[in-house]
């Protein structure tokens, strides 16, 4: 009878605690509460972010902390913890046994287990509260193996001021991982918890008499278990304590403040119990940390460079920059803005996913997709005049136009006019919607608005971030991948509206921006760009050549630099995060020499070779059919092209020259078309080996039009505009001229003259 009571007794205490165990099951928001933590590509901290509870708590795993501090902490907290279920009934029985002998606490009866229940759930010391702590700690020994366990406690173990847990308090006060520490610094951070007035809370000043004399006694404990080798104990004692706080790494905010409010719900381990009684595992997976690309060696360098730059600037400028690897897609550095402290460069705005104004920075795609269609050849010749396009008259920096050029010198030089000219044939939708095919973000002012010409000279916003995405094609011979900067699942990545699924049937042809031999040669163009004044050229042989394109929005906004290697795609920005102008701010001048600097700061890749990208030329790319024997069209040198390559002019003249004069019209008087003028010497100046001519002038007169006005000859621009209608044109010697003769609106009027002597 008695057995049975006994038995029922105890099957009813059971039934109770299964009961409450799913009424009230186990707390971890605290432990679940952990700081955000931006990782780098070797698991090295770049930033932290402080707990919603106000801690620095970083989570940690078992494997993660010395053996020498897991050791001694068993061995002095708690040496039967794998042993009990989470109440040791002999330390309970020693204690109240001491407590009845002498009438104080002697001893305590507390296991880890106990500890993590009343830092999970801070309670009032009182019997009622001890007796609820008890069924907390069979709980979590119920649900949760020991080494979870152990682990709750090396999270949220209370280190002083407003850190917790063994990373976050040898972060703090040894500047390393608990991996690396000593055995005196073990000591010391087991010696913590159990007497936090070593600390000085308000200060995270250390009590040296205090924090040696209890470091020492956990050094002693482990003396007495013979733990420890006397020499070992005699070094630790002799080690110093630390006397001041090491700061936390707060690199890469912006990136951090993004991962921190931007992540889905479901990325968040946030959860109780019972939610996690489907996946435990998951629950104690702590996704609070962000394992991303960065490289914290050259983010660091970045930051630093980009902070003492800004010295050099107006006091409201401040620049962005990142840094991508070629071949893995992946962004080593990433900087939104150069100081996140400086409230007068606003520097909490991340320039780097900003909506700004790139300037030309698309001119190298507008003429890849022309490449691409067979409408240009780098050869190609095209007159760089003023040119209307309906109600759109684009003019160059300073009103400086050069004639006849080539494509090549049009895109080296960032001349407007060609690059409109040829958007305008390729049509500015079409090109717009090639972009968003690969999930490049456009913003227009207005949503409805339809993609015009002044996209090709900055008339669309868009973001650094896309824009290196977009050179990082161009460096790898054309194909598209988005970059990444988190390991698994890119937070960074473009808008899900503009996400295509791509089969693996279309996956080849669809990840091409632009073919192979159309990226080469725009990368040649771009090599072999003047460098930045004070700068070796691109062609160096000191380093990679560097092939290059620079932006300039309206008004002096925003000046751009990107640039590319074939191991690295660099896009700087600087401006003003409030849109405000800056007073001649170029992109050559401000940026571009900030990119120079940036690459040399760049580490020199394992068997790196002093090569241009477009030195590929001459090779196959990976997956090429080595049976292709057919020749590219853009690989034709001049002379072999074919008639309608040549040039772009005759087309350009046809389509544009006339524009819309109802009013005022542009006329031509003198000289009319095919006349022969027979030219009037005015002197002969000799010396011993030939005679030199100097010729009367000939006037140009005309009516109409919109001055200024520009004369060009044979396609060659005069150096300076004219204003009135009456132009003193001196020829240099008799022959065949092109006279053509350009108004302020892009009006032109030609004639062909014969002059005779």
């Amino acid at each position: 009878m008695k057995k049975k009571t006994l038995f029922l007794f105890f099957l009813s205490i059971l039934f109770g605690f299964f009961i409450l165990d799913k009424i009230y099951p186990p707390n971890l928001n605290r432990f679940n509460q952990t700081s955000y933590l931006l990782l780098d590509e070797n698991n090295e901290i770049v930033s932290t972010l402080i707990s919603e509870d106000g801690f620095y708590r970083f989570p940690v795993q078992i494997e993660d902390v010395s053996k020498s501090y897991l050791n001694m902490l068993i061995a002095f907290e708690d040496k039967r913890f794998y042993y009990h279920p989470g109440i040791d009934p002999i330390a309970m029985c020693r204690a109240l046994w001491q407590f009845g002998q002498k009438g104080k606490v002697v001893s305590g009866g507390s296991t880890l287990t106990l500890q993590v229940v009343r830092l999970l759930e801070p309670r009032k010391r009182t019997f009622k509260n001890k007796l609820l702590e008890c069924f907390r700690a069979l709980q979590l020994e119920y649900h949760f193996s020991k080494k979870d366990i152990l682990r709750f406690y090396l999270t949220l173990a209370p280190y002083g001021s407003n850190i917790e847990g063994v990373r976050a308090a040898s972060l703090a006060y040894f500047g390393k991982e608990p991996k690396a520490l000593t055995v005196s610094e073990a000591a010391f951070l087991i010696a913590i918890p159990q007497k936090p007035s070593i600390i000085k809370f308000k200060r995270s000043e250390l009590n040296l008499e205090l924090a040696t004399k209890h470091r020492d006694k956990v050094i002693e404990r482990m003396e007495k278990t013979n733990d420890l080798s006397q020499l070992e104990i005699k070094e630790a004692k002799e080690d110093k304590i630390p006397v001041k706080r090491f700061p936390y790494p707060r690199y890469a905010q912006h990136i951090a403040y993004y991962y921190k409010y931007h992540l889905d719900e479901e990325d968040i381990s946030n959860v109780n119990l019972p939610k996690a009684h489907l996946s435990k595992e998951n629950l104690l997976k702590h996704k609070k940390s962000l394992y991303t690309s960065l490289n914290l060696p050259i983010q660091i360098q970045l930051e630093s460079y980009l902070k003492n730059e800004c010295q050099f600037l107006e006091p409201t400028q401040t620049i962005a920059a990142i840094i991508v690897n070629n071949e893995t897609q992946e962004v080593k550095a990433y900087v939104g803005s150069a100081d996140f402290y400086d409230e007068k460069r606003f520097g909490q705005i991340d320039m780097v996913r900003a909506i700004r104004s790139p300037g030309s920075l698309l001119k190298p795609f507008i003429y890849a997709t022309a490449f691409d269609e067979g409408i240009i050849h780098p050869d190609t010749l095209i007159q760089d005049i003023p040119t209307r396009f309906g109600q759109y008259a684009p003019s160059n920096l300073k009103d400086i136009f050069h004639g006849t050029v080539s494509i090549r010198e049009a895109l080296q030089q960032s001349l407007n006019i060609p690059a409109i000219a040829i958007l305008d044939t390729l049509g500015p939708a079409r090109f717009c919607a090639h972009l968003k095919s690969f999930g490049v973000t456009l913003k227009f002012e207005h949503d409805n608005v339809n993609p015009s010409l002044p996209i090709g000279l900055g008339g669309v916003g868009m973001r650094l971030w896309d824009l290196v995405n977009l050179y990082t094609a161009l460096a790898n011979e054309g194909k598209f991948q988005p970059i990444k900067i988190e390991k698994h699942s890119p937070i960074y990545h473009k808008d899900k509206k503009n996400q295509n699924k791509i089969t693996e049937e279309d996956k080849l042809y669809q990840n091409m921006l632009t073919s192979r031999d159309a990226a080469l040669e725009i990368t040649r163009i771009l090599e072999e760009a003047p460098a930045p004044e004070g700068f070796v050229d691109g062609r160096a042989v000191l380093r990679p050549a560097i092939a290059f394109k620079t932006g300039t929005s309206y008004g002096y906004r925003d000046a751009f630099a990107i640039g590319y290697t074939r191991d690295f795609t660099v896009g700087v920005w600087v401006g003003k995060p409030d849109g405000t102008p800056s007073l001649n701010q170029l992109g050559r001048t401000h940026a571009l020499p900030i990119l120079f600097r940036i690459f040399h700061l760049l580490p020199k890749q394992p068997n790196q070779e002093q090569k241009r990208l477009s030195g590929l030329s001459g090779s196959k790319s990976k997956g090429e059919n080595s049976s292709t024997t057919e020749k590219s069209m853009l690989s034709l040198k001049t002379k072999e092209l074919p008639y309608a390559l040549r040039e772009f002019i005759k087309r350009q003249k046809s389509e544009y020259k006339s524009g819309n004069q109802k009013e005022n019209p542009l006329k031509l008087f003198f000289p009319t078309e095919g006349s022969v003028i027979q030219l009037e010497v005015l002197k002969t100046i000799s010396d011993n080996e030939r005679k030199l001519l100097s010729f009367q002038s000939i006037p140009i007169s005309f009516s109409g039009g919109k001055p200024p006005y520009y004369l060009f000859e044979n396609g060659q621009p005069h150096p300076k505009p004219y204003h009135s209608r009456e132009i003193p044109w001196k020829p240099e010697k008799p022959g065949f001229y092109e006279l053509t003769l350009v108004d302020s609106e892009g009006h032109a009027q030609s004639v062909n003259i014969e002059l005779k002597q």
